[in-house]
């Protein structure tokens, strides 16, 4: 039997010292083969057999649950709306009228009425 393949269930110590299956250090799959130097990217859990890249630590380096502070208050939320302008009306209308003629321009001219 090959002996990369043989389930070795037992934790390793500190530093493994005979390569095989050891519990996965990472803690993401049940074993990891310890290759007698380093850990591979070798893994299984119960009979599936996988890669997975041993360098990956998916533990946050830290974690801080600060208390939850009070949002500021909206201070223009109080202030009264201002009226719009008339100005702003008035170019729209005027801008209106404008086109509407020019409108009615181009069809008389289509239709042969002013040349």
């Amino acid at each position: 039997m090959d002996t990369e393949h043989q389930a070795d269930a037992s934790p390793p110590a500190e530093s493994p010292t005979e390569a095989g299956w050891h519990a996965d250090p990472f803690g993401r799959f049940e074993r990891r083969w310890w290759d007698g130097s380093r850990w591979s990217e070798k893994v299984a859990d119960g009979r599936d057999k996988g890669l997975d890249p041993p360098g990956i630590d998916t533990t946050p380096a830290s974690f801080e649950v600060q208390e939850p502070t009070p949002a500021a208050p909206i201070t223009d939320a109080t202030l009264p709306i201002a009226a719009p302008s008339p100005w702003g009306q008035i170019t729209m209308a005027l801008g209106a009228v404008v086109m509407v003629s020019l409108v009615v321009l181009l069809a008389l001219f289509a239709v042969g009425v002013l040349r």
